[in-house]
């Protein structure tokens, strides 16, 4: 007699064999495997199908797990892209004239075009520096605040919190970087004008290169011309008439 119980107590997540039939079954497995079984050779065999979906998480499994891994790259990456861009601007919110600065400008419009409100903050900027409807003081005022809001509504996007006047108040830009790039533009207008035509270029001549005997003989010649007008000495004079032999004085 086959002494075997006919039952197994099922505990979750176990394996249940269930004895008492010419071919027992395997269960508790969970949802995909529930198939008959026997014994062959003293080893346990199930017979029968996996259930589909066992396949299906075997096969599209790892496929999922690379694509979701793949998206959430991509999303970092743009997350990196977007602080690098606004760390750009903010290192050089002083140096609106630096080209790394402009370039990152020039860049809002590709790592931000599904944020609204950072891209019309952006149009707004863009909008005052191709405007001429402020000049001097006025105009560069303007500008800072502008630029100011643009970074405000960046850092907020990104998870910073800076306040406006931070933004406007906290760069440091030494006064050497203003007076070098004042002077390079003072530079680079004077001559344009000069090459234009619109101003010439001044000119101070403090010497000549002299030749030292050429000076001495023309210090004599002047002398000598001099004390000649004064009546010091006769002017040697020989006339020449069309008879008279040459060299007669």
């Amino acid at each position: 007699m086959d002494s075997r119980p006919t039952g197994a107590r099922r505990t979750p997540g176990a394996i249940r064999v269930e004895w008492g039939q010419r071919e027992p079954s395997l269960t508790g497995l969970g949802p995909f495997v529930d198939a008959p079984a026997r014994m062959r050779g003293g080893i346990l065999q199930y017979t029968g199908c996996i259930d589909w979906a066992m396949i299906a998480a075997v096969i599209l499994g790892p496929i999922l797990a690379i694509q979701v891994e793949k998206l959430l790259e991509e999303r970092r990456e743009r997350k990196r892209r977007k602080l690098d861009l606004f760390r750009t601007l903010m290192s050089t919110r002083a140096a609106g004239l630096f080209p790394v600065h402009v370039d990152a400008l020039n860049r809002i419009d590709i790592e931000f075009q599904h944020d609204t409100k950072v891209t019309e903050a952006w149009k707004g900027y863009s909008d005052h520096l191709n405007s001429k409807a402020l000049t001097g003081d006025a105009w560069e005022d303007k500008r800072k605040d502008v630029l100011t809001d643009l970074l405000h509504v960046m850092a907020k996007s990104l998870g910073y919190h800076f306040d406006k006047v931070h933004i406007k108040r906290a760069a440091y830009y030494p006064q050497g970087y203003g007076d070098a790039e004042q002077d390079n533009l003072m530079i680079r207008k004077g001559f344009v004008k000069v090459i234009s035509g619109e101003s010439a270029l001044p000119m101070n001549v403090t010497s000549f290169p002299v030749d030292e005997t050429f000076a001495k003989q023309q210090a004599e010649l002047w002398n000598l011309m001099i004390r000649s007008y004064k009546g010091e000495f006769p002017l040697a004079v020989r006339i020449v008439t069309p008879d008279e032999p040459k060299g007669r004085t």
